[in-house]
């Protein structure tokens, strides 16, 4: 039998939370960055969540909720496999030392993600790629000692 309209109402709303910060807070990706939308996945259960993917070419952003908390993580354009994201906090991190992984809808992390995206953009090209994935696992591993010991 299929969800509840109650359910799917409020499924919906949740990928309509991602859609809202990508009109209000992220318009600066589409306006001042050629982002464009280029997937989106909508996952009923458990209340439902969602994601909404952005790329200019150089560099995919994807958006996503989880526990009603916006987050973003990073990727090369020309990388595809599933293990290749790395969450906004690491890619902070790599790029300024400061350890944290609050949620994408907290302001410090608009304020970074609108600063600092064309380093970004360097740290995933090509010519740099293998060099940040290697830093980018490290700090990962790092992180992961951090929270679970």
């Amino acid at each position: 039998m299929g969800q509840s309209v109650v359910t799917r109402a409020r499924g919906m709303t949740n990928m309509r939370r991602i859609l809202e910060f990508l009109a209000n807070d992220g318009a600066f990706l589409y306006e001042e960055h050629d982002c464009r939308i280029v997937d989106s996945e909508y996952i009923p259960t458990f209340g439902g969540t969602g994601s909404v993917t952005l790329t200019n070419g150089a560099i995919e952003l994807r958006v996503w909720l989880e526990r009603d908390l916006l987050f973003l993580d990073v990727r090369a354009a020309s990388k595809k496999p599933r293990d290749s994201w790395h969450s906004l906090g690491i890619v902070r991190e790599l790029l300024t030392g400061r350890t944290g992984d609050e949620a994408l809808s907290t302001g410090a992390n608009v304020v970074f993600l609108t600063q600092h995206l064309r380093e970004m953009q360097h740290l995933f090209a090509t010519s740099n790629l293998a060099l940040t994935e290697s830093a980018c696992k490290k700090l990962e591993k790092q992180r992961s000692k951090r929270m679970f010991g």
